[in-house]
C-alpha cells in the first residue's frame, strides 16, 4: 500500500543536524515517508547520510540517489527530483509536503485527506505586488512564458515550508515542465514559492488551508512598499526601499525562530498574533528557522520533545 503522506526535504550541511531533523519528522509525522535530496555541494556524501540515518534509527527516511544543482533561491529542481524519486512509493492521492533543512515539527501532524488536501498561501503575483518575489515574477517575461506553458492565466505565491499537495498534481506538473530547463533557469529567484502554488491554484482552485509551518514575517518590507503610490511599486524604487529595510531588519532582529513561539505551539496554543482553528487550537504544527547547530538551545529543547514523543508512540 502506498504511504498516505510524504515529505520532500532538501539538505546541504551538518549531517548530525539532518539526522536530528529526520528523527523529529518521524516522531511527529508518523504516516510520512521522508525523501531527502542532498545538494551536490553538501558537506557530506549521500552514503554517509544514509548510514547516519540508519544509526539514528530512521526507518522512513530515504536518501534520493539523484542530486541536482540547488542553492538558495533555486530549489525547484531539487523538489522535482524528489517528486520523481517518490514515484515508486506513493500513489496519486498521497499528500506531499515541502520542507526546508531548518524546519522542525512541534505537534503531531493530522491525517491529511488523501487526494484533496492542498495547503498553500495566495500571495499576490503582479508587477505592483508589495511582496518582493511576487513583484519580480509579475514583471518577468520568462514567468509569463511559463504560465502559458502551464496553461494557467495568473500566478499565485506561497511559503514553501509546510505547503502540501496531492502527488498526482505534482507529478503532472513535473511531466508538463519536462525539458523546460532553460525556461526554468530564466525565472527570478525563489521559483519554488511560485510554481507549485500557481499550478495548484490553476488546477484545483482555492486551498483547503495554509502551510502548517509557522514563519514570523515582520511585514516591514511589504508595509514599506505599500507606502509608495501603486505606479511606483513597479519601478526600481521599490526594490531599493525593500533592500534597505531588509538590511535594517537583519541588524536589529534575529531571523531565527522565537522561543516564545516554540513554547506556545508545544503547549497547544496559537503563537501570538497568529490564527487558531474553530476549536481554538493553533493552525501550525511546525516552525521554520531553527539554527542548524546541533547544540542550539531551541534545537535541544525540540530534541527533548522529540524523544518524549517517540517514547509515547
Amino acid at each position: 500500500m502506498a504511504v498516505r503522506h510524504a515529505i520532500s526535504l532538501l539538505v546541504h550541511e551538518q549531517i548530525e543536524v539532518v539526522a536530528d531533523q529526520c528523527r523529529n519528522f518521524e516522531a511527529f509525522a508518523p504516516a510520512a515517508l521522508i525523501m531527502i535530496h542532498v545538494s551536490p555541494s553538501a558537506s557530506f556524501p549521500r552514503d554517509e547520510l544514509a548510514e547516519a540515518l540508519r544509526l539514528a534509527g530512521g526507518e522512513r527516511s530515504l536518501v534520493n540517489p539523484v542530486s541536482v544543482q540547488s542553492a538558495w533561491g533555486a530549489l525547484t529542481g531539487a523538489h522535482f527530483a524528489n517528486i520523481r524519486a517518490l514515484a515508486s512509493h506513493v500513489d496519486a492521492d498521497t499528500i506531499v509536503t515541502f520542507h526546508a533543512s531548518n524546519d522542525m515539527l512541534l505537534r503531531r501532524l493530522p491525517d491529511f485527506a488523501p487526494g484533496t488536501t492542498v495547503l498553500f498561501n495566495e500571495f499576490e503575483v503582479s508587477p505592483r505586488s508589495t511582496w518582493y518575489t511576487g513583484r519580480k515574477f509579475g514583471q518577468s517575461k520568462a514567468f509569463a512564458a511559463l504560465l502559458e506553458r502551464m496553461g494557467c492565466d495568473r500566478g499565485c505565491g506561497s511559503q514553501i515550508e509546510g505547503a502540501s499537495y496531492p502527488y498526482g498534481l505534482l507529478a503532472e506538473l513535473v511531466a508538463r515542465l519536462d525539458g523546460e530547463d532553460d525556461l526554468l533557469a530564466a525565472l527570478p529567484d525563489a521559483s519554488e514559492e511560485i510554481i507549485f502554488s500557481t499550478w495548484a491554484r490553476c488546477r484545483m482552485g482555492r486551498p483547503t488551508g495554509a502551510p502548517y509551518v509557522l514563519f514570523r514575517n515582520s511585514g516591514l518590507l511589504a508595509a514599506g512598499a505599500a507606502l509608495l503610490p501603486p505606479p511606483l511599486r513597479a519601478t526600481a524604487l521599490t526594490d531599493i526601499l525593500q533592500k534597505a529595510l531588509n538590511r535594517i531588519e537583519l541588524r536589529f532582529a534575529s531571523p531565527f525562530a522565537r522561543q516564545e513561539d516554540v513554547e506556545a505551539l508545544i503547549a497547544g496554543r496559537p503563537a501570538r498574533g497568529f490564527a487558531q482553528d474553530t476549536n481554538g487550537n493553533p493552525v501550525h504544527f511546525g516552525i521554520k528557522r531553527i539554527a542548524r547547530t546541533f547544540n542550539d538551545p531551541l534545537r535541544t529543547r525540540i530534541r527533548e520533545l522529540t524523544l518524549a514523543q517517540s517514547a509515547s508512540a
